[in-house]
C-alpha cells in the first residue's frame, strides 16, 4: 500500500554509497527529500529521470531539499548508477525491501517506480508512481510541490 500524503514516510533501510546499512532519515539529516525509485538499475528510462532529477539541483537547493535515488539490487547495481547520476547521492534497497516499504511492490514481474517528496518533517508531501518508469517521474509538477513545502 502506498503511504499516504500528509502522513510519515516510512522509515527505509538502505545501504548508502560506502556500502553501509542506514536510513533515510540518517541521509535526510532533518531535511526535506526527493526521494526517486527506480524500477531496476538498467532501466534506460529510469537513467532519463535521474538526469532530469540532477539537472534540478538549483531548486532542490534552493529549498535545501537532499534528492535520493533508491536502487533495487545490490550495492554494485547503485553504483552503476552512481556512474550516471551527475553528483546525486545513490543508494541500494538490497533486493526491493525499500521498494515494498514505499508501497512500490512488484506485479506481473514488473517493479513499479516512484518519486516522493518528503518534507522536513519526514511527512509525504508529494507522490508520483506508476508500473511503468515514464508514468513515476514529472519534473514541473515536481518542481511546484518543491515550491510548496513549508
Amino acid at each position: 500500500m502506498l503511504p499516504e500524503i500528509g502522513l510519515p514516510f516510512p522509515a527505509l533501510s538502505i545501504v548508502d554509497q560506502d556500502g553501509l546499512r542506514t536510513d533515510l532519515d540518517q541521509i535526510r539529516a532533518g531535511r526535506p527529500a526527493v526521494v526517486f525509485f527506480m524500477r531496476a538499475h538498467n532501466c534506460m528510462i529510469c537513467l532519463r529521470h535521474v538526469r532530469a532529477l540532477a539537472e534540478s539541483a538549483d531548486a532542490l537547493d534552493e529549498h535545501k531539499t537532499v534528492p535520493i535515488v533508491v536502487v533495487p539490487g545490490s550495492a554494485a547495481d547503485a553504483g552503476r548508477v552512481r556512474r550516471r547520476a551527475g553528483g546525486l547521492p545513490v543508494v541500494s534497497s538490497v533486493g526491493d525491501a525499500a521498494h515494498r516499504a514505499a508501497g512500490l511492490e512488484k506485479r506481473l514481474l514488473m517493479q513499479h517506480s516512484g518519486t516522493f517528496l518528503v518534507d522536513a518533517d519526514g511527512l509525504l508531501r508529494y507522490a508520483r508512481t506508476g508500473a511503468l518508469p515514464t508514468a513515476s517521474f514529472d519534473r514541473g509538477e515536481l518542481l511546484a510541490a518543491l515550491a510548496q513545502l513549508p
